[in-house]
Order: C-alpha cells, then structure tokens, then sequence
C-alpha cells in the first residue's frame, strides 16, 4: 500500500518543486517517488516538507518552564539554572515527557539534546524521535579535568548512543578542551559567544563572569586570558577535522567567522533567537553568516529560556525581525541543514529511500510564515 500526496509547493528539503508534482510514501512513510500530480491523489492546501530538526535543546530542563524572569543577561540566567536544579525526580519525569510530547506535535523528528544528566535516557527509549545526545562536560578547575571527564563517561554510559562535548569556552579549561578533543573525534557541540561577556572575559579575564566563578567559588588566580574571541579560542582546541554546531553566536563578529571558514571544520551555526531574546534581549547577526555563505541551522534551547519548543515558532520570531529572509532559507535551515549537522542521513528531505516524515505547512501570508502559520504531521 502507498499514499499519494500533494498540495500547493512541495519543499523537499533544499527547494520548492514546481507546482503539479505528486509525493509517494508507503504506509510506513518511506519516500518511494515524486511523480505528476493526478486526479486521485490526497490533495491539501499548504506545502508538503519534511519533519524538522531540532539542533539544539536541553530537555532535562523542561521542569524550568516559567521559572527564570527574561532579560537577566547570560550570568545571571547561569546562575539561576544552577539553583533550581534540585527539584522532585518526578515533577522533572512529567515535564521532560511533555516536552518531547511537544516536539512530536511540533513536527520535530531529530533532536541535538544536552545532557548533563541521566534524566532524559527513559524517555528517549521507545521515542520516535531521533535523538543526538550531546553528554556537556564543565569544569574551568585545570587540576580536576580528568575527574570532570570521567563523571562526564558515565553519564554518557547510559545512552544508547552520546557525544562527549564541552559546554563552553568560558566553563572548560585548557586541559579539558584537550580530554574532549581526544574522547570525541566525531561531531561537537558548545555555546558559543551568548553573551558580550563572554568575549570579555576570554580576550581580558574581567567582566560580569567573575560574579559566576564566585558563585561557583572558583579561584581564577592562575587563569591567563586568552586574548582572543571565544570562538577563537576555543575552535582551536579540535585538531581532527571533526565537525561543529556552534550554539546561539549571538555576538559572533565577522572576524570569527572568517577565522572559523579558514580552519578546515565543517560548521554549523546553530540559531536559537527565541532564547537569545529570552536571555540577552538580542539577535544573532543573521545578515553576518548569511553573507559569509555559513550553513545555518536551528535550534529551541530549554523551556527554561523559551516558552516553546517549536521550530515553527523559532522560524516566526526570525521572520520578524529578519523579513527578508526568504522562506526557502528557514525551511532549509530546519531541514536539510539540521539532518546533515546531527547526522541523520535520512532525515532532512524529500528523497527516495528516506523515512523523513512528512508535514504539511498551512496559513502562509504572501509565502511567509505569519502568525497564522501552521504545522500539521501527516506522517
């Protein structure tokens, strides 16, 4: 048995196809073709696409939800996770459920998830969502780096698959970098340039993350900045061409992207904006990497920083603020791009052979997406 579906514009992952062209799935939702449209076929008004791909999120902070104000700066927003993480096993088990919950009904069919704990291995057991689990390795003391990554391994033990990756330049010291650069020769993942702080901090050891190190009660007399962008301080840590999703790049500068374009890295940019409003009350310079020709790709982050976990709503609140963007770029980003970043070959598009799901886009304003946009699974 097969179905035959077809609607307004087909995006297939990468483009729009013609008008008049038909997708054939099996009942399993398998690609087998696409063919000329005819008189028979499930007809709907929208676009057809495949599911989309989350890049990055944190579902074992989903209990968060509502709990941090907007709007307090990346430290404060740090320091805040950090004191509410001891809340009732269950209360987190019931939110993590019903975000993944919101995910599949978003459309979402991959996920790039940050663990820093065992929480969410449960959950992700019968899921149908693909998930890449990147297992956060922290610790910014240089004497306890093997111990930091160790405890990182076990957590990582309890996957069916994870990553060992850092959490950010500002969180992991010189020796870890090298730890994780030789356990994980595969695909990173790391924050990178949230806040204006965080440059601060790498090029001249001073501003607003001296209060966090406080907090943390961390002694910074040996540390030695770096004198250099986050991005380029960290970048140079992974010496195996493995492939990066650099997270938020919120005041990554032109600079940056031109030393990262000439490292020899496959990287993604991976755009969080609703978060980035949610914590800094800013954008990423969306017009800066489409101009440097980077490949893009989007994420959610926690429902600690946002109030959704819809790659639709991500890709609204870009159309907000970045009209001109045109609509083959988002649905690319949340495609195609999102699959080839995370690894998933048959996700991402419209193609032969693929089991990619199939969703169907409605309530378009002039082929934007609008407030009135829509997802639907069909698959």
């Amino acid at each position: 048995m097969y179905r035959k579906f077809t609607a307004s514009r087909i995006f297939n992952g990468r483009e729009f196809l013609e008008p008049g062209n038909t997708l054939v799935t099996d009942e399993a939702g398998k690609v087998l073709d696409i063919i000329p449209t005819e008189a028979e076929d499930e007809r709907y008004e929208g676009i057809l696409m495949p599911g989309m791909i989350n890049c990055h999120c944190h579902t074992e902070l989903s209990h968060l939800k509502g709990k941090i104000p907007q709007h307090t700066g990346l430290v404060e927003f740090v320091s805040q996770v950090m004191q509410q993480k001891n809340l009732p096993q269950e209360a987190k088990d019931d939110a993590i459920a019903s975000s993944i919950h919101e995910m599949q009904k978003e459309g979402i069919v991959a996920v790039g998830d940050i663990c820093n704990t065992t929480d969410s291995v449960s959950h992700k057991v019968n899921s149908s969502i693909a998930w890449r689990n990147f297992v956060e390795v922290t610790g910014f003391v240089e004497a306890t780096a093997a111990q930091r990554l160790q405890e990182a391994k076990k957590v990582a033990e309890a996957f069916e698959e994870a990553c060992l990756v850092p959490h950010a330049a500002y969180s992991v010291s010189e020796p870890l970098f090298r730890l994780i650069n030789d356990a994980n020769r595969q695909l990173i993942s790391i924050h990178n340039q949230e806040s204006k702080e965080e440059d601060i901090f790498l090029q001249w050891g001073s501003g607003a993350f001296l209060k966090l190190y406080e907090l943390l009660g961390i002694k910074l007399q040996a540390y030695r900045p770096s004198g250099k962008t986050s991005l380029q301080s960290w970048l140079p840590h992974f010496t195996h061409d493995q492939p990066v999703i650099a997270v938020h790049n919120t005041f990554t500068q032109e600079d940056d992207l031109l030393f990262a374009a000439a490292s020899g890295h496959a990287m993604y940019y991976c755009v969080c904006i609703r978060a980035n409003l949610y914590i800094e009350e800013a954008v990423p310079p969306l017009e800066a990497l489409m101009r440097n020709r980077c490949t893009m790709v989007l994420g959610t982050d926690s429902l600690a920083s946002n109030s959704r976990l819809s790659i639709l709503e991500e890709m609204r609140t870009i159309h907000h603020h970045f009209p001109h963007i045109p609509l083959q770029n988002l649905l690319q980003w949340a495609t195609w791009n999102g699959a080839q970043a995370l690894g998933f070959s048959a996700l991402g598009s419209l193609e032969r052979g693929k089991k990619p799901g199939v969703l169907l886009l409605q309530g378009l304003e002039e082929f934007n997406v609008s407030g009135d946009t829509t997802v639907t699974r069909l698959i």
